[in-house]
């Protein structure tokens, strides 16, 4: 029985006697009926009276659900807590007023909550002291508010909610520091926070411990980009350049583009400073980075130089259902110590100094490339194209004779720039026009062999040549490859032994390297007949995850050469691969090259991997090069080796003698310390001097978000100390489970 029930029983079962004439008890009853009408109506009412005062309107349907109200004058109201909701807002708080009235013809439709005070307001959730919400006009004001955005903290003296779902923050802050009074904040006068979670301040002052360190006109940010860091410092102290000093700091967001400006100062020198602009696509399939830079400084080599700068950039982009794609790099240096000099983590792209385009294009069919590469900076050598287009045909086989036919093509205009600082290099440049094409024909014999034949030809035109006329380099190639695989089963260890070879034969070309321009390493062609064969055997235990482990691998091979007075042994060298753990956690990996020959080693890496936990992890390498082993790109292309001979390379800068040790070492000795050393050591090279460098590095996180990185490094020319302090978290990665990390731009 609810309140008002108990009332009105009160009243008819009032315990009149028999005595009570019926004409005294008509007038008891008018007498104390207007009692009895006033508690009736200004009784605390329960939740089944509070659903009658529901209310439709502009704003929607209004929920109320409040404990123990008390209804007067059109304004419901309780002590004990409640919660008022509508489609757009949610209102929990301890002490609630519910104003639903006319006054002189005039509407007022409102809450007012205090205390414990919680609001939901679109996709964003407050708490705060007080709150003031008009129904009819679609805004309010919440006193002293507060919100969150993982990791940053935001809140001002008065919180002014908008009718199109933004905020204004007045006398506002944003911070990372989880106190009550924060160690550091953004401060604003005004701070807009729109429905789209863009932000907007003016006046903006970085304070830490109520100390300004930083003034900035305006700021403009992406609350969804927040994870990205807004600010970060850098100060290097030693070196032959002096102690430098920088700040980066965002400026604006807007739509997944990011702006930072960059300022640096080298105390003996100058200053320097810059714009970073980035942008993703929320489809990720569009990317720009870019970085200019101008200092007031000098490099070591030309002191005369007042200027130094540099303009980079990155733009990539999938487009047509991912079948183009587009890349642009670009790098203008104004000397070639530059990048060395200012060698920062987030002051260098991938774009490895150079300047290019390029436009792949991918059919059912074929992939098509096209790509040019220009020089912008006098002190490179570099091959530039201009440019270059090259079509790759997909595969198809001859009728059903089972022979694959398949065939690329490239047409280029090749322009060979050298370094100014070559004096005594000629520039030389040629049209070129290269077909390639194969046929093969699989044979399976057997159950674990297949044999596999082809033949080809290279043709490459050259529309001009060191004497001014054109030359056409044409030969004939031919090649046949045996491939095994045999296996047995020891219980729950598998054992794979495959036995290989494969014979290639090249014909002398049509035109010698000595008659047309070697661009790249495609255009020295020579003749060349070598076989290799070899042997590869792993073992593959399972696991009890149901997961599968290579235990160890090792690939025995050798190459022998034939018909050829450049090479005088016909197996110079006998190669190895071998990797195995000696225990889960430690991995060994060993490359080397036996020579014959000369009866020593040539070159092997010899790698050791120890992961002993997840806080601490080491690696160290040792590399051997001997003299007789050549500074090539791709050490099984032999056309070099048969061109210029063994005694012209080993008394060349080709020869590779050196020695280095590499050594790599993380330790998280807290949950919130972590340590780093690389280094590495090289002696023994010919014409050049023994070098020792190493950084060690010391990384930790300062309330939640403020990251630090102090750094000693030791480099040939230069000792250094470097403090790194940048603010943001790592990106979370779709998938990817949470967990402690370090991140530092």
């Amino acid at each position: 029985m609810n309140q008002a029930d108990r009332v009105i029983w009160a009243l008819l079962s009032f315990p009149f006697d028999h005595s009570f004439h019926p004409m005294k008890r008509i007038l008891f009853f008018f007498f104390f009926f207007p009692f009895f009408f006033f508690a009736l109506f200004c009784l605390p009412i329960a939740a089944q009276e509070v659903n009658k005062i529901l209310q439709k309107g502009a704003q929607g349907e209004i929920t109320v659900d409040l404990r123990e109200p008390l209804y007067v004058d059109g304004v419901l109201s309780t002590d004990k807590g409640g919660v008022i909701s509508a489609s757009q807002i949610r209102i929990q708080a301890q002490h609630l007023r519910y104003t639903r009235k006319n006054i002189d013809n005039q509407s007022i439709w409102t809450i007012e909550g205090e205390g414990d005070l919680i609001v939901e307001f679109g996709d964003y959730l407050f708490v705060g002291e007080k709150l003031y919400y008009d129904f009819q006009a679609k805004e309010g004001i919440i006193y002293d508010g507060k919100t969150a955005l993982e990791p940053w903290f935001l809140g001002g003296e008065k919180l002014e909610l908008r009718p199109d779902g933004s905020y204004i923050i007045y006398n506002g802050y944003v911070t990372t520091s989880e106190n009550d009074q924060p160690d550091w904040g953004i401060y604003a006068e005004v701070v807009h926070v729109e429905k789209e979670r863009y932000l907007k301040a003016q006046q903006i002052r970085f304070k830490t411990f109520n100390y300004t360190v930083l003034w900035v006109p305006s700021l403009s940010a992406n609350l969804d980009l927040i994870f990205d860091s807004p600010i970060r410092y850098r100060f290097r102290w030693g070196g032959r350049q002096g102690p430098r000093f920088g700040l980066t700091y965002e400026i604006f967001s807007w739509e997944r583009w990011k702006t930072f400006l960059r300022f640096d100062y080298r105390l003996t020198r100058g200053p320097g400073g810059g714009i970073e602009t980035y942008y993703h696509s929320l489809d990720h399939k569009t990317e720009f980075k870019s970085i200019s830079y101008l200092a007031k400084d000098s490099s070591i080599l030309h002191p005369h130089e007042k200027a130094r700068y540099r303009f980079e950039g990155v733009f990539r982009k999938l487009m047509d259902g991912d079948k183009t794609s587009i890349l642009l790099t670009y790098d203008k240096i104004s000397d070639k110590d530059m990048p060395s000099v200012y060698c920062d983590r987030d002051f260098d792209f991938d774009t490895s100094e150079r300047t290019q385009l390029e436009v792949r294009r991918q059919e059912k069919e074929w992939v098509g490339f096209f790509y040019t590469r220009v020089r912008i900076n006098s002190f490179q050598t570099v091959k530039q194209e201009l440019p270059t287009l090259d079509v790759n045909f997909k595969p198809f086989e001859l009728r059903h004779t089972g022979i694959i036919f398949e065939n690329r093509s490239t047409a280029s205009y090749l322009n060979f720039e050298y370094s100014k600082y070559l004096l005594h290099k000629h520039n030389y440049s040629s049209s070129r026009f290269e077909y390639f094409p194969t046929l093969y024909r699989p044979f399976v014999i057997g159950r674990f062999c297949t044999l596999t034949p082809e033949i080809g030809m290279v043709t490459i035109l050259y529309g001009e040549g060191p004497k001014k006329d054109s030359q056409c380099l044409t030969l004939g190639r031919a090649g046949l490859d045996l491939q095994t695989q045999l296996y047995r089963f020891y219980g729950s260890v598998k054992h794979i032994i495959e036995p290989y070879a494969f014979y290639r034969y090249y014909s002398s070309p049509t035109s010698s390297p000595r008659q047309h321009h070697i661009f790249d390493l495609s255009d020295g062609w020579s003749r060349l007949n070598y076989l290799s064969f070899g042997i590869n055997n792993a073992f593959y235990s399972k696991l009890s995850d149901a997961c599968v482990a290579r235990l160890l691998s090792a690939d025995l091979y050798t190459f022998a050469f034939f018909d050829t007075h450049k090479i005088h042994q016909t197996i110079p060298r006998i190669y190895g691969r071998l990797s195995f753990f000696s225990i889960p956690t430690v991995k060994h990996t060993l490359e080397t090259a036996w020579n014959l020959e000369h009866d020593q080693i040539d070159f092997y890496n010899l790698r050791t991997e120890w992961t002993i936990n997840a806080d601490f992890a080491i690696s160290a390498e040792y590399r051997h090069r001997g003299p007789y082993w050549w500074r090539k790109v791709d050490q099984e292309n032999f056309f070099l080796d048969m061109f210029r001979g063994e005694q012209r390379l080993r008394h060349s800068l080709l020869s590779d003698r050196r020695d280095t040790l590499l050594l790599h070492l993380f330790y998280r000795f807290h949950p919130n310390w972590a340590c780093e050393l690389t280094s590495r050591k090289g002696w023994n090279r010919r014409r050049e001097r023994s070098y020792f460098e190493f950084e060690f590095d010391i990384l930790t996180t300062i309330q939640t978000a403020w990251h630090l990185r102090l750094s000693y490094q030791h480099q040939e020319d230069d000792d250094r100390v470097a403090v790194y302090l940048n603010m943001g978290l790592r990106r979370p990665v779709q998938g990817e489970a949470p967990r402690r990390n370090y991140y530092f731009d």
